[in-house]
Protein backbone atom coordinates (compact mmCIF):
# COMPACT_ATOMS: atom_id res chain seq x y z
CA UNK A 1 0.00 0.00 0.00
CA UNK A 2 2.89 2.32 0.81
CA UNK A 3 4.40 1.72 -2.64
CA UNK A 4 1.10 2.64 -4.30
CA UNK A 5 0.92 5.98 -2.51
CA UNK A 6 4.57 6.62 -3.33
CA UNK A 7 3.86 5.96 -7.02
CA UNK A 8 0.87 8.29 -7.05
CA UNK A 9 2.88 11.02 -5.32
CA UNK A 10 5.69 10.68 -7.90
CA UNK A 11 3.19 10.86 -10.81
CA UNK A 12 1.58 14.03 -9.43
CA UNK A 13 5.03 15.58 -9.07
CA UNK A 14 6.09 14.78 -12.66
CA UNK A 15 2.77 15.70 -14.40
CA UNK A 16 3.48 19.48 -14.60
CA UNK A 17 6.91 18.76 -16.01
CA UNK A 18 5.45 16.53 -18.74
CA UNK A 19 2.94 19.20 -19.76
CA UNK A 20 5.63 21.87 -19.79
CA UNK A 21 7.84 19.68 -21.98
CA UNK A 22 5.11 19.18 -24.62
CA UNK A 23 6.48 20.09 -28.11
CA UNK A 24 5.33 23.48 -29.39
CA UNK A 25 3.97 21.96 -32.61
CA UNK A 26 1.52 19.83 -30.61
CA UNK A 27 0.03 22.79 -28.77
CA UNK A 28 -3.35 24.12 -30.03
CA UNK A 29 -3.26 27.36 -32.07
CA UNK A 30 -3.56 30.56 -30.02
CA UNK A 31 -7.04 31.95 -29.57
CA UNK A 32 -7.32 35.57 -30.85
CA UNK A 33 -7.53 37.97 -27.95
CA UNK A 34 -9.11 41.39 -27.88
CA UNK A 35 -11.69 43.56 -26.20
CA UNK A 36 -14.53 43.26 -28.72
CA UNK A 37 -16.38 40.35 -30.30
CA UNK A 38 -16.37 40.58 -34.09
CA UNK A 39 -18.40 38.32 -36.41
CA UNK A 40 -17.46 37.91 -40.06
CA UNK A 41 -20.06 36.64 -42.54
CA UNK A 42 -18.30 35.22 -45.59
CA UNK A 43 -19.88 35.47 -49.06
CA UNK A 44 -18.92 33.44 -52.14
CA UNK A 45 -18.27 36.14 -54.77
CA UNK A 46 -19.10 33.76 -57.65
CA UNK A 47 -22.55 32.71 -56.43
CA UNK A 48 -23.46 35.45 -53.96
CA UNK A 49 -24.35 32.79 -51.37
CA UNK A 50 -23.19 32.76 -47.77
CA UNK A 51 -20.47 30.32 -46.74
CA UNK A 52 -21.84 28.67 -43.60
CA UNK A 53 -19.34 25.95 -42.74
CA UNK A 54 -15.62 25.31 -42.93
CA UNK A 55 -12.25 26.03 -41.39
CA UNK A 56 -10.77 29.46 -42.09
CA UNK A 57 -7.29 30.86 -41.52
CA UNK A 58 -7.73 34.45 -40.35
CA UNK A 59 -4.96 37.05 -40.50
CA UNK A 60 -5.49 40.23 -38.46
CA UNK A 61 -2.90 42.97 -39.02
CA UNK A 62 -2.88 46.36 -37.31
CA UNK A 63 -1.46 49.72 -38.35
CA UNK A 64 1.38 49.32 -35.86
CA UNK A 65 2.52 46.09 -37.48
CA UNK A 66 0.97 43.75 -34.91
CA UNK A 67 -0.18 40.49 -36.49
CA UNK A 68 -2.28 37.55 -35.37
CA UNK A 69 -2.88 34.42 -37.45
CA UNK A 70 -5.38 31.88 -36.20
CA UNK A 71 -7.36 28.94 -37.53
CA UNK A 72 -11.07 29.27 -36.76
CA UNK A 73 -14.16 27.15 -37.37
CA UNK A 74 -17.33 28.76 -38.65
CA UNK A 75 -20.38 28.36 -36.43
CA UNK A 76 -23.93 29.07 -37.60
CA UNK A 77 -22.59 30.85 -40.66
CA UNK A 78 -20.37 33.25 -38.69
CA UNK A 79 -16.64 33.45 -38.11
CA UNK A 80 -16.26 34.76 -34.55
CA UNK A 81 -13.09 36.33 -33.12
CA UNK A 82 -11.96 38.95 -30.60
CA UNK A 83 -10.24 42.16 -31.79
CA UNK A 84 -9.08 45.33 -30.06
CA UNK A 85 -10.26 48.82 -30.96
CA UNK A 86 -8.58 50.36 -34.01
CA UNK A 87 -8.09 49.95 -37.76
CA UNK A 88 -7.28 46.47 -39.00
CA UNK A 89 -6.51 44.65 -42.25
CA UNK A 90 -8.26 41.30 -42.40
CA UNK A 91 -7.49 38.35 -44.67
CA UNK A 92 -9.62 35.21 -44.66
CA UNK A 93 -8.26 32.09 -46.34
CA UNK A 94 -10.13 28.84 -47.07
CA UNK A 95 -7.79 26.11 -48.28
CA UNK A 96 -8.87 22.67 -49.49
CA UNK A 97 -6.01 20.21 -48.77
CA UNK A 98 -6.81 18.15 -51.87
CA UNK A 99 -5.82 21.00 -54.25
CA UNK A 100 -2.25 22.28 -54.82
CA UNK A 101 -3.11 25.99 -54.60
CA UNK A 102 -5.32 28.24 -52.52
CA UNK A 103 -9.10 28.00 -53.03
CA UNK A 104 -11.02 30.95 -51.53
CA UNK A 105 -9.66 34.17 -50.06
CA UNK A 106 -10.91 37.61 -49.11
CA UNK A 107 -9.45 40.92 -47.93
CA UNK A 108 -11.11 43.75 -46.05
CA UNK A 109 -10.03 46.80 -44.05
CA UNK A 110 -12.19 47.51 -41.01
CA UNK A 111 -12.38 49.90 -38.07
CA UNK A 112 -13.37 48.36 -34.74
CA UNK A 113 -15.12 50.65 -32.27
CA UNK A 114 -16.99 47.96 -30.35
CA UNK A 115 -18.73 44.64 -30.87
CA UNK A 116 -19.77 44.36 -34.50
CA UNK A 117 -20.52 42.36 -37.63
CA UNK A 118 -18.78 42.57 -41.00
CA UNK A 119 -19.41 40.98 -44.38
CA UNK A 120 -16.45 39.82 -46.46
CA UNK A 121 -16.58 38.64 -50.08
CA UNK A 122 -14.28 35.71 -50.87
CA UNK A 123 -12.72 35.33 -54.32
CA UNK A 124 -12.08 32.00 -56.00
CA UNK A 125 -8.30 31.86 -56.26
CA UNK A 126 -5.37 29.70 -57.28
CA UNK A 127 -1.63 30.19 -56.83
CA UNK A 128 1.22 30.92 -59.22
CA UNK A 129 4.99 31.15 -59.34
CA UNK A 130 5.98 34.03 -61.63
CA UNK A 131 9.49 34.18 -63.14
CA UNK A 132 10.66 37.47 -64.71
CA UNK A 133 13.24 37.14 -67.50
CA UNK A 134 15.08 39.61 -69.69
CA UNK A 135 14.91 39.37 -73.49
CA UNK A 136 18.33 37.65 -73.32
CA UNK A 137 16.86 34.96 -71.05
CA UNK A 138 18.47 36.05 -67.76
CA UNK A 139 16.42 36.09 -64.54
CA UNK A 140 15.56 39.65 -63.46
CA UNK A 141 15.73 40.32 -59.71
CA UNK A 142 13.72 43.12 -58.10
CA UNK A 143 11.24 43.61 -60.95
CA UNK A 144 7.89 45.15 -59.97
CA UNK A 145 4.98 42.82 -60.74
CA UNK A 146 1.30 43.78 -61.07
CA UNK A 147 -1.91 41.83 -61.70
CA UNK A 148 -4.88 43.19 -63.62
CA UNK A 149 -7.91 40.88 -63.49
CA UNK A 150 -11.40 41.44 -64.91
CA UNK A 151 -13.88 42.30 -62.17
CA UNK A 152 -11.29 42.36 -59.35
CA UNK A 153 -10.05 45.57 -57.74
CA UNK A 154 -6.29 45.95 -57.69
CA UNK A 155 -6.38 46.88 -54.01
CA UNK A 156 -7.91 43.51 -53.13
CA UNK A 157 -5.16 41.63 -55.01
CA UNK A 158 -2.47 43.66 -53.24
CA UNK A 159 -4.16 43.27 -49.87
CA UNK A 160 -4.32 39.50 -50.25
CA UNK A 161 -0.69 39.12 -51.27
CA UNK A 162 1.36 42.13 -50.15
CA UNK A 163 0.01 45.59 -49.43
CA UNK A 164 3.47 47.01 -50.10
CA UNK A 165 3.51 45.75 -53.68
CA UNK A 166 4.66 42.63 -55.52
CA UNK A 167 8.35 42.35 -56.36
CA UNK A 168 10.47 39.54 -57.81
CA UNK A 169 13.11 38.12 -55.48
CA UNK A 170 16.83 37.65 -56.03
CA UNK A 171 16.25 34.79 -58.45
CA UNK A 172 13.68 36.74 -60.46
CA UNK A 173 10.79 34.75 -58.98
CA UNK A 174 7.77 35.70 -56.89
CA UNK A 175 5.15 33.42 -55.38
CA UNK A 176 1.62 34.78 -55.70
CA UNK A 177 -0.39 32.77 -53.19
CA UNK A 178 -3.71 34.44 -54.00
CA UNK A 179 -4.17 34.65 -57.77
CA UNK A 180 -7.81 35.43 -58.79
CA UNK A 181 -9.20 32.49 -60.74
CA UNK A 182 -9.91 33.35 -64.36
CA UNK A 183 -8.16 35.56 -66.87
CA UNK A 184 -5.57 38.09 -65.69
CA UNK A 185 -2.75 40.13 -67.22
CA UNK A 186 0.58 39.83 -65.40
CA UNK A 187 2.88 42.80 -66.00
CA UNK A 188 6.48 43.25 -64.92
CA UNK A 189 8.78 46.27 -65.05
CA UNK A 190 12.45 46.80 -64.29
CA UNK A 191 13.82 50.30 -64.89
CA UNK A 192 12.85 51.15 -68.51
CA UNK A 193 11.94 47.60 -69.61
CA UNK A 194 8.42 46.22 -69.45
CA UNK A 195 6.65 43.00 -70.33
CA UNK A 196 3.28 41.33 -69.85
CA UNK A 197 1.54 38.02 -70.44
CA UNK A 198 -2.05 36.78 -70.29
CA UNK A 199 -2.61 33.98 -67.79
CA UNK A 200 -5.58 31.91 -66.68
CA UNK A 201 -5.58 29.90 -63.48
CA UNK A 202 -8.30 27.63 -62.18
CA UNK A 203 -9.56 27.58 -58.61
CA UNK A 204 -7.21 25.68 -56.33
CA UNK A 205 -4.63 25.18 -59.09
CA UNK A 206 -0.93 26.09 -59.11
CA UNK A 207 0.79 27.33 -62.28
CA UNK A 208 4.32 28.42 -63.23
CA UNK A 209 4.33 31.54 -65.42
CA UNK A 210 7.18 33.39 -67.16
CA UNK A 211 7.07 37.09 -68.03
CA UNK A 212 9.68 38.32 -70.52
CA UNK A 213 10.73 41.96 -70.54
CA UNK A 214 10.62 42.84 -74.22
CA UNK A 215 9.33 46.40 -74.45
CA UNK A 216 10.78 49.73 -73.39
CA UNK A 217 9.29 52.81 -71.78
CA UNK A 218 10.75 56.29 -71.44
CA UNK A 219 11.69 57.56 -67.99
CA UNK A 220 9.02 60.23 -68.14
CA UNK A 221 6.45 57.46 -68.55
CA UNK A 222 5.58 58.24 -72.21
CA UNK A 223 6.72 55.51 -74.59
CA UNK A 224 6.79 55.36 -78.37
CA UNK A 225 3.57 53.36 -78.35
CA UNK A 226 1.69 56.26 -76.73
CA UNK A 227 3.19 58.79 -79.13
CA UNK A 228 2.07 56.67 -82.09
CA UNK A 229 -1.41 56.28 -80.56
CA UNK A 230 -1.85 60.04 -80.04
CA UNK A 231 -0.61 60.78 -83.57
CA UNK A 232 -3.06 58.28 -85.07
CA UNK A 233 -5.88 59.76 -83.00
CA UNK A 234 -5.13 63.28 -84.27
CA UNK A 235 -5.17 62.01 -87.88
CA UNK A 236 -8.58 60.37 -87.33
CA UNK A 237 -9.98 63.57 -85.83
CA UNK A 238 -8.74 65.59 -88.82
CA UNK A 239 -10.31 63.12 -91.29
CA UNK A 240 -13.62 63.15 -89.39
CA UNK A 241 -13.66 66.97 -89.37
CA UNK A 242 -13.07 67.04 -93.14
CA UNK A 243 -15.78 64.46 -93.89
CA UNK A 244 -18.37 66.16 -91.68
CA UNK A 245 -17.59 69.55 -93.21
CA UNK A 246 -17.93 68.14 -96.73
CA UNK A 247 -21.29 66.54 -95.93
CA UNK A 248 -22.55 69.82 -94.48
CA UNK A 249 -21.54 71.65 -97.68
CA UNK A 250 -23.12 68.99 -99.92
CA UNK A 251 -26.40 69.31 -98.05
CA UNK A 252 -26.86 72.96 -99.10
CA UNK A 253 -27.67 74.62 -102.43
CA UNK A 254 -27.93 78.18 -103.67
CA UNK A 255 -31.34 79.49 -104.70
CA UNK A 256 -32.16 83.10 -105.62
CA UNK A 257 -28.90 84.18 -104.11
CA UNK A 258 -29.66 82.45 -100.81
CA UNK A 259 -28.21 79.27 -99.41
CA UNK A 260 -30.96 76.88 -98.41
CA UNK A 261 -30.85 73.44 -96.87
CA UNK A 262 -31.98 70.43 -98.88
CA UNK A 263 -35.09 68.71 -97.67
CA UNK A 264 -34.29 66.13 -95.05
CA UNK A 265 -34.20 62.63 -96.55
CA UNK A 266 -36.77 60.16 -95.42
CA UNK A 267 -35.74 58.14 -92.40
CA UNK A 268 -34.90 54.56 -93.23
CA UNK A 269 -34.21 51.70 -90.89
CA UNK A 270 -30.53 50.82 -91.09
CA UNK A 271 -28.71 48.08 -89.28
CA UNK A 272 -26.46 49.67 -86.67
CA UNK A 273 -22.83 48.77 -86.78
CA UNK A 274 -20.75 48.19 -83.64
CA UNK A 275 -19.12 51.56 -84.22
CA UNK A 276 -22.57 53.23 -84.20
CA UNK A 277 -23.42 51.47 -80.93
CA UNK A 278 -20.17 52.58 -79.37
CA UNK A 279 -20.94 56.15 -80.46
CA UNK A 280 -24.20 55.93 -78.51
CA UNK A 281 -22.27 55.37 -75.28
CA UNK A 282 -22.31 59.12 -74.87
CA UNK A 283 -23.98 59.80 -71.51
CA UNK A 284 -20.97 58.35 -69.67
CA UNK A 285 -17.39 59.00 -70.80
CA UNK A 286 -16.10 55.69 -72.17
CA UNK A 287 -12.47 55.00 -71.28
CA UNK A 288 -10.09 52.35 -72.58
CA UNK A 289 -10.59 50.13 -69.54
CA UNK A 290 -14.34 50.02 -70.17
CA UNK A 291 -13.80 49.10 -73.82
CA UNK A 292 -11.32 46.42 -72.80
CA UNK A 293 -13.77 44.92 -70.32
CA UNK A 294 -16.56 45.00 -72.93
CA UNK A 295 -14.44 42.90 -75.28
CA UNK A 296 -14.33 40.12 -72.67
CA UNK A 297 -18.13 39.91 -72.25
CA UNK A 298 -20.70 37.75 -73.97
CA UNK A 299 -23.20 39.28 -76.41
CA UNK A 300 -26.06 39.60 -73.92
CA UNK A 301 -23.77 41.07 -71.27
CA UNK A 302 -22.47 43.60 -73.82
CA UNK A 303 -26.02 44.68 -74.72
CA UNK A 304 -26.91 45.18 -71.06
CA UNK A 305 -23.78 47.21 -70.29
CA UNK A 306 -24.15 49.39 -73.41
CA UNK A 307 -27.79 50.06 -72.57
CA UNK A 308 -26.87 51.05 -69.01
CA UNK A 309 -24.15 53.43 -70.22
CA UNK A 310 -26.56 54.95 -72.75
CA UNK A 311 -29.07 55.61 -69.93
CA UNK A 312 -26.64 57.19 -67.50
CA UNK A 313 -25.47 54.06 -65.68
CA UNK A 314 -28.65 52.97 -63.84
CA UNK A 315 -31.94 51.32 -64.84
CA UNK A 316 -34.63 49.12 -63.39
CA UNK A 317 -34.31 45.46 -64.30
CA UNK A 318 -37.84 45.46 -65.70
CA UNK A 319 -36.97 48.32 -68.09
CA UNK A 320 -33.90 46.42 -69.32
CA UNK A 321 -36.15 43.43 -69.98
CA UNK A 322 -38.71 45.52 -71.90
CA UNK A 323 -35.99 47.23 -73.95
CA UNK A 324 -33.76 44.30 -74.90
CA UNK A 325 -36.48 41.58 -74.83
CA UNK A 326 -34.04 39.07 -73.35
CA UNK A 327 -35.84 36.09 -71.76
CA UNK A 328 -36.22 36.69 -68.03
CA UNK A 329 -34.18 33.66 -66.97
CA UNK A 330 -31.35 34.57 -69.35
CA UNK A 331 -31.47 38.20 -68.19
CA UNK A 332 -31.17 37.21 -64.53
CA UNK A 333 -28.26 34.90 -65.38
CA UNK A 334 -26.47 37.65 -67.32
CA UNK A 335 -27.00 40.23 -64.55
CA UNK A 336 -25.68 37.83 -61.91
CA UNK A 337 -22.63 37.20 -64.08
CA UNK A 338 -22.00 40.95 -64.44
CA UNK A 339 -22.43 41.38 -60.68
CA UNK A 340 -19.82 38.68 -60.00
CA UNK A 341 -17.44 40.49 -62.34
CA UNK A 342 -17.96 43.72 -60.34
CA UNK A 343 -19.42 45.50 -63.38
CA UNK A 344 -22.95 46.08 -62.06
CA UNK A 345 -24.53 46.31 -58.61
CA UNK A 346 -28.01 44.85 -58.00
CA UNK A 347 -30.24 46.31 -55.28
CA UNK A 348 -33.89 45.51 -54.48
CA UNK A 349 -36.29 48.12 -55.89
CA UNK A 350 -39.95 47.34 -55.26
CA UNK A 351 -40.77 44.03 -56.95
CA UNK A 352 -37.78 44.38 -59.26
CA UNK A 353 -34.10 45.27 -58.95
CA UNK A 354 -32.17 48.46 -59.55
CA UNK A 355 -29.16 47.78 -61.82
CA UNK A 356 -26.26 50.25 -61.50
CA UNK A 357 -22.81 50.29 -63.08
CA UNK A 358 -20.10 50.06 -60.39
CA UNK A 359 -17.57 52.78 -59.68
CA UNK A 360 -14.80 50.32 -60.57
CA UNK A 361 -16.17 49.94 -64.10
CA UNK A 362 -16.90 53.57 -64.96
CA UNK A 363 -13.80 55.17 -63.38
Amino acid sequence: MGRLWAGITLLLFLAPLLVYAQPEDDLPPPVPSGDYEINFFLIDSATGSQIRNGTVELLVEGEGGQRDISTLHMRNGALRTMIDKGRWKIRADVNVPATPGKDLAGYKEIEVKGDGNFTMSLLHVGSASVLVKSREGANVAGADVTLSCVGVEGGVVLGLNSAGGLQAGDGGQILINYFPAGSCVISARQDDEIGSVNAEIGEGQFESITVELGGTVKKNGIGLEWIAFVAALLVLVAIAYFVIGKKSADGKEEKNGEVVQDAAPEKTEEKKTEADEDFELGKIAVNEKMRGVLRTLGEREKKIVKLLVKNGGAMKQSKIYNTLLIPKTSLVRALRSLERKNIVKLEPFGKSNSVTLTDWFVK
